[in-house]
């Protein structure tokens, strides 16, 4: 097909990117430009081998979620004379890439302003995988938020994340080995697949959410509405975010655009439902 897009996602048993998978699919489809997704199974390798298949394939455009720091992978999108839109980082040394981010930054101070205004003084963090972008900006705008807040730093509510469930399950353990006074009275776990680990761990000890400890996600997947009690989450707009890398990879396939990279950002909002409580 003269001008079949490529994308790559890292999980797509993840409800985020299969999500941002289908919606970048339906905005390029209206456009004229098929589209064909390839899984990494948050491979490194795999990411690698995924990207030489579409160079082979001969896409006219990639659109790219990265699995973490790959050095070899941007290599092989700097030295690309293929059009290509980044999703969720930035890569610097790139000239014909584009790059589509959700203000992460922004989504998670609000989430820590929000449940201080509810009384919340002991938060805590089910941290992202810190080899990636959003991991790393994530945690580190938990502990501004903190500090805006004006709230101490406490390492004991800090639970390392690697964006899935198990890693929420595991925290939810953590948790209950801490003595009842010293366990958060609220926690942000930085993607939903961790919040629902969390949330479902913390029922198995019977820890009540949001009774004895109110929790918040992030992305806003399906499952979020659907969850007991429903997930409040900060959402990453997927259809925004597919919009922004539709009309940036086709302004440069078409040939409208050559010049340097261009940044777009996503508003994140946060969808309150029913994890928070009021803090008394």
């Amino acid at each position: 097909m003269a001008s079949l897009i490529g994308m790559v996602i890292p999980d797509g048993t993840n409800q985020f990117f299969s999500e941002l998978a289908l919606q970048t699919q339906r905005q390029l489809a209206n456009k004229g430009y098929p589209m064909v997704v390839l899984n990494s199974d948050n491979s490194r390798e795999n990411e690698v081998q995924a990207i030489d298949i579409l160079f082979k394939l001969q896409v006219k455009g990639i659109v790219f979620v990265s699995v973490g720091d790959n050095e070899a992978v941007y290599h092989s999108l700097r030295e690309s004379d293929v059009p290509i839109v980044i999703m969720d980082r930035e890569i610097p040394e790139t000239e014909r890439c584009d790059f589509v981010i959700s203000d992460n930054k922004g989504g998670i101070i609000e989430a820590v302003k929000y449940l201080h205004s509810l009384g919340h003084n002991k938060i805590g963090v089910v941290k992202g995988s810190q080899d990636t972008d959003p991991g790393r900006v994530r945690y580190n705008a938990f502990i501004e938020g903190l500090k805006e807040c004006e709230l101490s730093h406490d390492p004991r509510l800090e639970f390392d994340g690697e964006f899935d469930y198990w890693s929420g399950a595991k925290a939810a353990d953590e948790i209950y080995n801490l003595r009842e006074k010293e366990r958060p009275t609220a926690v942000i776990a930085c993607n939903d697949l961790m919040a629902f680990g969390l949330l479902q761990g913390l029922a198995k000890l019977e820890i009540k959410v949001p009774n004895d400890i109110s929790l918040i996600g992030v992305d806003d997947i399906p499952l979020s509405a659907w969850a007991n009690p429903r997930l409040t989450t900060v959402r990453q707009d997927t259809n925004q975010i597919a919009i922004a890398a539709a009309e940036l990879l086709i302004s440069r396939v078409a040939g409208d655009y050559s010049d340097d990279p261009r940044l777009r950002s996503v508003e994140p909002r946060l969808i309150k439902r029913d994890s928070v409580k009021i803090r008394k």
